[in-house]
């Protein structure tokens, strides 16, 4: 079978020329033969990224050192296999012999990435495991919106500490003689951390694809082409089923809103969700919690949808909420009323509908068929 290339998202046996043959500007890591989108900083990433580097680089001369920093986009080929190329925000490396021009080949010494909602998946899960194995020393991973940094030391007796930025944290392979004092950055204050209101959300420009959750804008993915035919297909099972059994429930998908808590911080856009009473449908968004929910989940929107929606939508009275993995070809089903469980699906099961007592099954397997 051909190799299919440059399909983003996607699992595909890429390589290394693959990844230097995509269009130029197109922001993309290479892991494992997989392509992941690379969020574009916004400000608050950019303001840390250009402390750190001051502070790591004043070291660095301070003590004549013979290391050398790097920021993004310089590339990283972590394995000095032709399948993974990474673009850490920093990486700090005293081996020039594996510095070309074009690229890095190897583990770096140290790394930093600064991890936003969209890159939580690829930096928390894929990265860390990576430059594990691949012997990065020191791993820092800056969580600007909970304020913390995580620091992983992977060398001899790994072990991994929590910072706040309140703290001076050291550097390890530096033996700590270099502190970053993370209270200098104060982003809280100079960026109006979960502050923002309905009003700064409704504000946003036409094209900017946003949700608003606890005061706080977060990116939405782009949906590809199989999220979009995927919610297309399942949106018209759910409105054949209550068209048949003449039901008065609204089926909606995105970019319908949701007024989730009822609050001025909090409006979410999920992939589908059906509202059973007619009373939520206000003309600008529906008001307050849906009865079902489905999310598409890709790596670049894992951390959301996973994590912080599935707590906001148990929270505000969901009840029941479907996780869709297109990749792994699973869904997961989370029942939040009464008896709360979850229950793992494939591609290959009938999945029943729980807010219609079952009577309703989404053949998963017809589905992925169509796609």
């Amino acid at each position: 079978m051909e190799k299919q290339k440059n399909k983003i998202g996607s699992i595909y046996d890429n390589t290394v020329e693959d990844y230097l043959m995509l269009p130029q500007g197109m922001r993309v890591e290479l892991i494992d033969g997989k392509f992941y989108d690379m969020v574009t900083p916004n400000l608050v990433h950019s303001y840390i990224a250009t402390n750190l580097i001051a502070e790591l680089q004043k070291f660095i001369k301070q003590n004549h050192c013979s290391c050398m920093l790097f920021a993004a986009p310089a590339g990283v080929q972590l394995d000095e296999d032709d399948m993974t190329m990474v673009q850490p925000d920093i990486f700090i490396t005293n081996k020039q012999g594996k510095i070309q021009e074009e690229r890095f080949y190897g583990a770096p010494d140290f790394v930093v990435e600064i991890v936003s909602h969209n890159s939580w998946y690829v930096d928390v899960l894929k990265k860390k495991e990576k430059y594990e194995r691949a012997g990065v020393k020191e791993y820092w991973i800056v969580f600007p919106e909970e304020q913390k940094v995580t620091v992983c030391l992977l060398e001899g007796e790994k072990r991994q500490a929590d910072y706040t930025f309140h703290d001076k944290v050291p550097v390890g392979i530096w033996n700590g003689k270099c502190k970053i004092d993370l209270s200098e950055i104060n982003i809280k204050d100079r960026f109006r951390i979960g502050e923002k209101t309905i009003e700064d959300y409704i504000a946003l420009p036409e094209d900017v694809m946003a949700e608003l959750i606890d005061g706080e804008f977060y990116d939405m993915a782009h949906p590809i082409t199989m999220h979009s035919r995927m919610v297309g297909l399942l949106a018209m099972k759910l409105q054949s089923f209550i068209n048949q059994n003449h039901l008065c429930c609204i089926p909606f998908f995105a970019r319908a809103t949701v007024q989730l808590d009822k609050n001025d911080k909090m409006v979410v856009q999920p992939s589908i969700f059906i509202v059973c009473d007619i009373n939520q449908v206000r003309t600008e968004r529906i008001y307050g919690a849906p009865d079902f929910v489905v999310e598409i989940v890709s790596s670049g929107n894992w951390y959301v949808d996973v994590i912080i929606k599935k707590a906001k939508y148990d929270q505000a009275g969901v009840k029941e909420y479907w996780m869709i993995f297109p990749d792994e070809q699973k869904a997961t089903v989370c029942w939040f009323e009464g008896e709360k469980k979850q229950v793992d699906y494939t591609f290959q099961d009938k999945i029943p509908v729980g807010i219609w007592d079952g009577k309703c099954e989404i053949d998963f397997a017809e589905i992925y068929e169509s796609i």
